[in-house]
């Protein structure tokens, strides 16, 4: 009480000093205050900085185009002298689209629009708000001097492919051209004052179909796209979120905790990723076929759906997924770590941290080793290192091989502790 006594005189003495002086001497005395407070050797500079391409109709139409693209549906607006690169993109999102749209059998309702713009500097983030065909989806591709091959356009890319294909594949869920639509989680404007939340709890199924499609999409792109492991936009850890989430992925919906969508994407991933390999990609196709038949697909009728689909309960299914947690920090292997680390190889995963007690410490991996293959798969980044031990996990352990300085060494990952 003595203190706040204190507090409440001197906030009083302040406010009549404002009063009879003015803000000026408020200011002062409390900047005054605020240098002796700092400390006499050291501060900390705190900074934040981006480049975010705002792409809306106003600056899209003050954009030269100089043409247009197209091929089987999918149009590339092109700037000046980028019409061959713009051709050969057009067909290759042509042909990443038909491929993922047969791998899940789900007719697109929407086409990539996607549109070159030179930079001098490519952006950080992108936010696009643009009034677009109701067909197409619009897919921005920069341009920097010196990159103009359009396979390096598309491995710059953040979006493509696995984001716009992600969102081409819900939007034609959630809006088909014929059947019926998985319902989405809405927000309604009513008469009452903070409107109305309606939740069909469909996103495990609307999201995790939509990054499975990523997924085939990335892969389908990538044996013709170099893209850098550090860069290209997966969801890299589907078999530990799910582990984490289980069950809990069915009670996921738009407006569920933000901070904790990270391990929901990766875990609705992981259970059709999960489900490809117990039962096949078929049972996916008929999945999305049967939705069709249903009377309102909203959360509980595709749980049903799934069941009769796969005949077994899926609920328990994510609910009874194990995982191994290895106790390792991870970290791509990119260029910029090549020459900052002076390391030995130039691609798999380096080693940022090791838990103690961990079945990795257990294994006597190392912080700053690279783990290069795991049962002889060779590793680029952290989905490669989860689906390789994901597709050994009958196994007692799993080979590890890691780079040492210019030690090659190969150590056993026991997958549970005590095996």
């Amino acid at each position: 009480m003595k203190y706040m006594r204190v507090a409440l005189i001197t906030i009083t003495m302040l406010l009549a000093a404002h009063c009879l002086f003015g803000c000026r001497v408020v200011n002062r005395t409390i900047t005054d205050k605020a240098y002796e407070a700092l400390p006499e050797k050291q501060a900390r500079f705190g900074w934040v900085g981006g480049r975010t391409y705002k792409l809306d109709d106003e600056s899209l139409a003050e954009t030269p185009f100089e043409g247009a693209a197209e091929f089987q549906g999918v149009q590339v607006s092109y700037q000046n002298r980028l019409g061959e690169q713009a051709q050969h993109i057009a067909e290759h999102l042509a042909y990443v689209t038909q491929t993922v749209g047969g791998e899940i059998a789900l007719e697109f309702t929407h086409q990539p629009h996607a549109y070159l713009l030179r930079v001098d500097e490519a952006p950080d983030n992108v936010k696009i708000n643009l009034k677009v065909d109701p067909n197409s989806m619009p897919l921005p591709l920069f341009v920097e001097a010196g990159r103009e091959d359009w396979r390096t356009i598309l491995a710059d890319s953040t979006i493509f492919p696995y984001a716009i294909i992600h969102e081409i594949t819900e939007a034609s869920l959630v809006m088909p051209r014929e059947g019926k639509p998985v319902a989405p989680d809405l927000a309604v404007q009513s008469l009452v004052p903070l409107g109305l939340v309606v939740k069909n709890y469909t996103r495990w199924f609307r999201d995790g179909l939509a990054n499975y499609a990523g997924y085939i999409a990335f892969k389908a792109s990538a044996p013709h796209i170099d893209y850098p492991p550090g860069t290209a936009s997966l969801h890299r850890r589907p078999f530990s979120a799910l582990a984490k989430v289980g069950d809990d992925l069915f009670k996921w919906h738009q407006y569920s905790d933000e901070s904790k969508s990270g391990d929901y994407y990766n875990a609705a991933l992981g259970l059709f990723l999960l489900i490809e390999h117990r039962y096949g990609s078929q049972a996916i196709r008929d999945m999305v076929i049967g939705k069709d038949a249903l009377e309102f697909a909203d959360g509980a009728a595709m749980i049903e759906l799934a069941n009769a689909t796969l005949r077994t309960d899926i609920e328990k299914l994510a609910e009874n997924f194990d995982f191994p947690q290895t106790g390792l920090g991870l970290a791509p292997v990119t260029r910029a770590a090549v020459l900052n680390q002076d390391l030995p190889v130039d691609s798999g995963l380096c080693v940022t941290a090791v838990e103690s007690g961990s079945i990795a410490e257990a294994a006597a991996i190392q912080k700053g080793d690279v783990i290069t293959h795991v049962a002889g798969l060779p590793i680029q980044h952290q989905l490669d290192f989860e689906r390789a031990i994901f597709e050994h996990l009958a196994a007692d352990a799993v080979p590890v091989a890691v780079r040492r300085g210019q030690e090659s060494i190969t150590w056993e990952l026991k997958l549970a502790p005590g095996k």
